[in-house]
């Protein structure tokens, strides 16, 4: 698991001519994300990775409801202005194989794009801050498996959980699985 520090909204002090409205990933923190992968991925055998921070990336907006896997997608995709080079990265170190975000709180679907899926995490928050009224409290659960030591299977599966259904699994989805089959 990888988290990154999306930060809120740009920090005028630092960047004083910045474009965007909210903030990004720095490319201090790609470059140590690739440091950690290529360790991650020569002492693990390339165990699938999962990488968590808060601000969309442009890409999200880009990816068609077509590729979608369940949840739904309730308002527009609010990203830093700021393309980063994470996502191509994340493609070209190939561990991650699914990306979790917050900030737009209505949504909470998942999306495949170039054997990644990037998913929304829902909106756990009990006040009116944030997401609506007519939107049930959620949050996402992630479930990370490998079976198996001859002919492993490694998975990931996610579903939500409901504040006013805690024991219901909704939009239950494989975001990625391995096989001897089909590998990486």
């Amino acid at each position: 698991m990888y988290f990154l520090d999306s930060h809120g909204y740009t920090n005028r002090t630092r960047f004083p001519h910045g474009r965007s409205r909210y903030d990004w990933i720095k490319p201090s923190q790609i470059a140590l994300y690739r440091r950690l992968a290529s360790a991650h991925i020569d002492a693990n055998n390339s165990v699938p990775a999962i990488l968590f921070f808060h601000i969309p990336l442009v890409e999200y907006a880009a990816v068609s409801t077509s590729q979608a896997r369940g949840g739904a997608r309730r308002e527009s995709v609010t990203s830093s202005d700021v393309s980063t080079n994470l996502f191509s990265t994340l493609v070209d170190m190939g561990d991650v194989k699914a990306t979790f975000v917050g900030h737009d709180h209505l949504n909470d679907d998942c999306r495949l794009r170039e054997g990644i899926q990037l998913c929304y995490g829902g909106s756990v928050g009990l006040t009116r801050a944030y997401g609506s009224s007519a939107v049930a409290r959620r949050a996402r659960v992630i479930e990370w498996s490998s079976r198996g030591s001859q002919t492993p299977v490694r998975a990931l599966r996610t579903w939500t959980r409901l504040l006013t259904e805690p024991a219901q699994r909704h939009d239950e989805h494989v975001l990625y699985e391995e096989t001897p089959e089909s590998p990486p």
